[in-house]
């Protein structure tokens, strides 16, 4: 079972990393500022407003959430949304963003790795 989960982690990353680079090869880039914030299980999950190249404003909250707040009232934030669905959009920062799907693929392939050397009797970390 953890062989499986390993190999799905892995997919699920990788998927959302290519997903996330052609979206910052093809994306519109534009400011989005932070009106206010909404407080859900102990994080601030910020809520912008941005105006796209069609002039059409959106107002949407963050996915992320942190506490302390990272961002103040009036912050601008570089965002990249899709031309052809503006409601989705990310942070322009290419280094947090692929950081984040890299740790995972990192994870679920050594995940995969180890239990597979377990499966077929080369290491023997989960003892019975």
């Amino acid at each position: 079972m953890p062989l499986l989960l390993g190999a799905i982690l892995f997919a699920i990353n990788l998927y959302l990393y290519i997903r996330c680079r052609e979206l910052m090869s093809k994306g519109k880039r534009t400011d989005a500022t932070v009106n206010d914030f909404v407080f859900k299980n102990d994080l601030y999950y910020p809520i912008v407003h941005y105006t796209t190249e069609d002039d059409e404003m959106y107002l949407k909250r963050l996915s992320g959430g942190t506490n302390p707040p990272k961002y103040k009232r009036g912050d601008k934030i570089p965002i990249i949304y899709q031309p052809h669905d503006p409601e989705n959009f990310i942070i322009d920062d290419p280094a947090s963003t692929v950081r984040m799907y890299t740790i995972g693929m990192v994870a679920g392939l050594a995940l995969t790795v180890v239990c597979g050397l377990e499966w077929i009797g080369y290491i023997n970390v989960f003892p019975i």
